[in-house]
């Protein structure tokens, strides 16, 4: 059995997502033969696999897909938006091609895309099992940014799918194809605090995160330099530690709505607090889920306050199971 997972590189969390399933498959089918296109170096995918696991996958290039560019973490790009999906449109039949191309040495029996809908629709014609999965979909983005043409050309895309599955939360999604809603995915982390003491000796450890797609990151304002350490991706990686094993270490996360960090973060029952994302389809579904369970905060401004954070010790945030990989696997091979 050889199945491909296809992960747009649109921020990390389509990867993290993916990997789970990935690592599920590679425990209980070890046999199966696993392929992952994707455009991120080895050292971003070393993040999500250990060294063992990933010699087990073929790695190739990743899908085309124009995704939904941004200005920044926080802000949708929509002139660049709609003249790259113009484009793409105007050469649909080039990139289908290209894409077919491109998968046709992997020659999956079951293929899974995390979200892109064009190697989807470039290998319609193959009897094999197209999976959509995501927590999103591009095409119901785009039409909430008011690209309806370009929104209905992508659901038509999606519509070669078999199935999409849907990782809880999910933003509204296409009805051109059956959906099955799974249980949230998210990574497990250790609480390593005491090594992190070695390290950083402040009270209060918050852990800032707004994705992988750079751009400016909003301010903290209100923190005095011994109140607190905050500790970025980068800073993560720069002492030695990983980004779950921080997240499952600190006291609050400052990040914006996005499905990794957020389920993530109520995973390790750790509040959230988050900036406002009103052109993401996804985010309503997000903040609700954090709401749901207890973990959003609010501040003004981004004040994170020595007060603040002491107030954070009341916050009781509801656990969650995350069994949403294992029911994946059900669905890929059942």
């Amino acid at each position: 059995m050889r199945i491909h997972f296809d992960v747009t590189a649109h921020g990390f969390g389509h990867l993290a997502m993916t990997s789970m399933v990935m690592r599920a498959l590679l425990d209980h089918r070890p046999a199966y033969q696993l392929s992952l296109g994707i455009d991120y170096p080895e050292v971003v995918l070393l993040q999500f696999f250990s060294p063992r696991e990933l010699a087990k996958i073929t790695i190739i290039h990743g899908p085309f897909d124009p995704a939904i560019p941004m200005d920044g973490p926080l802000q949708v790009n929509v002139p660049k938006t709609t003249s790259i999906y113009q484009e793409a449109m105007h050469n649909a039949p080039d990139i289908l091609r290209s894409e077919e191309k491109r998968l046709q040495p992997i020659s999956p029996d079951i293929l899974v895309s995390n979200v892109s809908p064009w190697p989807l629709a470039a290998l319609a014609d193959w009897d094999i099992k197209r999976i959509a999965f995501s927590s999103l979909d591009w095409a119901n983005q785009l039409k909430f940014m008011g690209l309806e043409a370009e929104g209905k050309f992508v659901e038509e895309l999606y519509s070669a799918a078999h199935l999409f599955i849907a990782a809880t939360p999910h933003a509204p999604l296409i009805t051109s194809c059956p959906i099955h809603e799974v249980s949230p995915i998210g990574r497990r982390g250790q609480n390593i605090r005491p090594k992190i003491k070695q390290r950083l000796s402040n009270k209060w450890l918050i852990l800032q995160s707004f994705g992988g797609l750079g751009g400016q990151q909003p301010s903290i304002e209100g923190l005095e330099p011994d109140d607190a350490d905050i500790v970025t991706p980068r800073i993560c990686a720069n002492l030695g530690f990983s980004f779950i094993d921080l997240l499952a270490s600190c006291d609050l996360v400052l990040t914006k709505p996005g499905y990794g960090t957020y389920v993530e973060a109520v995973l390790h029952q750790k509040p959230v607090m988050t900036w406002p994302r009103p052109d993401w389809l996804e985010a309503k579904a997000l903040n609700e889920f954090l709401l749901d369970h207890g973990a959003k905060v609010t501040s003004h401004g981004g004040d994170v306050s020595n007060m603040f954070l002491k107030k954070l010790a009341n916050q009781k945030v509801v656990p969650i199971g995350v069994t949403g990989e294992t029911e994946v696997v059900d669905l890929l091979l059942g």
